[in-house]
């Protein structure tokens, strides 16, 4: 159907319905009343990529990233000072979200709502004060984006056409990850006249092995007067000021280290803005309305990670309890499943983890990233084998854990050390034997954060088994210049006459080859 969903629990017995309202053909709500439809078995739920934090949020352990964030967490310590009898908790928590429900309600209204109140003073501590910043780092980005129509844009508003050529001469591009790149991308071909500089990190490593990012460089940063530039800061807060002409600009404030070694700051000024500093991790739209009936009505939502037989990730799901005791279940599937729900999954470095794990499954050479399109229909493919299994009553086709499975983990230093295979590093001063590699020149890998920086060990070279009969190694197809291009061709057979069979493979006890009776595999 095209159209929106949201997932709600009603009726006498509480079922899981979900509310639908169809969308005409021009994607516009058709109206009228929804459509209630009961749903049997286990929705799952794929709405894409959450929306993008705005510049000048709270961030760190105790951050607090989006503005519904912020309500929640106040709607909650409101709700404390109801149990201890404070008088007016109720009526501020209730006007707050009266104001919050209503279609584009500036967040100045919140905040004078909040400053105002003789409650104010209750609201205090560290995470209320981050959920303050946010509010205010939200309120001004709806008065940048007022005063400069079409000039303070996010992400995702520029990937989608909302960017129009001419409306700036020179674009701020908050955020150096694939989206703020793609996005400077889009702007620098579409109007020729722009200029870009991009500030924030530096641009990860998977951008370095992507063709299309190593020729934009070419294209776009040599020269006396290039039109894209790259500054490495920290990016804070929109600041909005008025030029010699009365048009609203934009200033980023950032700061450089001196010749001396202090730092010296700096003002980065541009007439347009786009921001790309991250997505948030709330609960997906589908859910939200019914997370929040479950919690007033004193009902509780848990989480936990879904993996199949292989320690494969295949989504996050969520379970709805109500005060009677009803469950209903839900699975995230899709990019959103790469997004944990803070309010859900509220132990410390769990979203960290779950990165650090597709970071293994798809290094930075793969040039991809675990949300992208081909590694989410990898993952759907191998969720829908999963659950094919699971309703054929294989009890371990799908794992349910809170946790990221061991063997997805790096291990820490003091188990390397204790490990009898890990050579010894050299001694200081003394230069690195390498072992030998196929490839004639490969970037070397980045250690783990939480492994402490080592000279490259010193390996003994790898023996080739003796082999009766062995294919010559393949050439670099003809006219192919590209560096390393022949690796691509390593083990490919060009004759079918000296290929060998391939040996029997192995599955592991416990499992079997899926069949026609298993559902879909990967191949399907």
């Amino acid at each position: 159907m095209n159209g929106h969903a949201q997932l709600r629990i009603g009726g006498a017995n509480k079922d899981l319905l979900a509310e639908v309202r169809p969308y005409d053909e021009d994607g516009k709500p058709r109206g009228g009343p929804p459509l209630w439809i009961a749903c049997d078995g286990t929705p799952t739920v794929a709405t894409g990529l959450p929306p993008e934090v705005v510049p000048g949020i709270a961030r760190g352990r105790d951050g607090v990233e989006s503005r519904s964030e912020a309500l929640r967490l106040i709607g909650e310590r409101l709700q404390e000072l109801e149990s201890e009898g404070v008088a007016g908790a109720t009526e501020l928590r209730k006007q707050l979200a009266d104001q919050s429900g209503k279609p584009n309600s500036p967040t100045s209204a919140l905040l004078t709502t909040l400053e105002s109140s003789p409650l104010r003073e209750a609201l205090s501590g560290e995470r209320m004060g981050n959920c303050f910043t946010t509010l205010k780092a939200t309120h001004e980005w709806e008065t940048a984006r007022k005063a400069a129509p079409g000039r303070a844009l996010m992400g995702d508003e520029v990937a989608e056409n909302g960017f129009t050529p001419g409306d700036a001469e020179h674009w701020i591009v908050a955020g150096s990850g694939g989206t703020g790149v793609a996005n400077a991308e889009i702007i620098l071909k579409k109007d020729p006249r722009a200029k870009v500089t991009i500030i924030g990190s530096a641009p990860p490593p998977a951008l370095t092995h992507q063709v299309q990012y190593r020729q934009m460089l070419e294209d776009f940063t040599k020269g006396t007067d290039p039109r894209l530039r790259f500054v490495e800061a920290r990016v804070g807060a929109i600041k909005t000021v008025q030029d010699e002409n009365g048009r609203t600009s934009f200033e980023v404030p950032y700061d450089v280290n001196g010749t001396t070694g202090e730092k010296e700051g700096r003002v980065l000024r541009g007439d347009g803005y786009v921001a790309n500093l991250g997505r948030t991790n709330p609960i997906p739209p589908a859910l939200q309305r019914m997370a929040d009936e479950v919690r007033a009505d004193r009902g509780e939502i848990t989480g936990d990670l879904m993996f199949d037989k292989d320690d494969q990730y295949i989504g996050y799901g969520l379970t709805f309890r109500t005060e009677d005791g009803r469950e209903h279940r839900v699975d995230v599937d899709g990019a959103a499943s790469w997004q944990l729900p803070r309010e859900i999954f509220t132990r410390p470095g769990i979203q960290g983890e779950l990165n650090d794990m597709g970071a293994r499954a798809l290094p930075a050479e793969t040039g991809n990233a675990s949300p992208g399109f081909s590694p989410i229909a990898r993952q759907s493919a191998l969720k829908a084998r999963a659950v094919a299994a699971a309703q054929a009553g294989d009890e371990k086709a799908v794992k349910r854990l809170q946790d990221i499975p061991d063997r997805w983990k790096r291990p820490g230093p003091a188990a390397e050390a204790e490990s009898p295979t890990t050579p010894a590093p050299p001694s200081p001063g003394s230069a690195p034997t390498l072992a030998p590699t196929l490839a004639p020149t490969t970037p070397q890998r980045e250690a783990a954060p939480e492994i402490p920086k080592q000279s490259a060990p010193t390996a003994p070279a790898r023996q080739p088994a003796p082999a009766p009969e062995q294919a010559p190694v393949p050439k670099p197809a003809p006219g192919r210049g590209a560096p390393d291009a022949h690796l691509w061709q390593m083990g490919v057979p060009q004759t079918r006459k000296i290929r060998t069979p391939a040996p029997t493979q192995q599955l592991p006890p416990d499992q079997q080859r899926p069949g026609p009776a298993r559902g879909p595999g990967l191949g399907d």
